[in-house]
């Protein structure tokens, strides 16, 4: 397993409660991860309880919103992208099949012996 921060979050709560456990013991500065256990969920409960106090109805109208334009100004470059690659693609296509008639024909005359 990656040694990342949530990975090491996840093994301390899972092996916390388990005091005589050897990982404990084998485990790299486990107060440190306590003591920033126990910080991010004051951190997080506190975070929450902010955001739940001080958003109001009309914030959150606005806010959903202001994503919804987000999500239509997306969409509309989406589209304009998309228009612009098939007509790119559709352009390409074309000389592709000049440069095959092409080819096809002067492999045909070289057949004849035309040349």
């Amino acid at each position: 397993m990656k040694c990342i921060q949530s990975n090491k979050i996840l093994m301390n709560i899972k092996y916390s409660s388990k005091e005589n456990s050897s990982i404990i013991k084998d485990a790299i500065d486990v107060d440190d991860d306590q003591k920033f256990l126990k910080y991010e969920l004051n951190y997080k409960n506190n975070i929450s309880k902010k955001n739940h106090e001080h958003i109001s109805e009309i914030d959150l109208e606005n806010e959903v919103y202001r994503l919804q334009n987000i999500l239509k100004k997306l969409n509309e470059d989406f589209t304009i992208k998309r228009k612009q690659l098939e007509d790119d693609c559709c352009e390409q296509l074309k000389k592709l099949n000049e440069n095959s008639d092409q080819t096809h024909r002067l492999q045909q005359d070289l057949e004849q012996g035309k040349y």
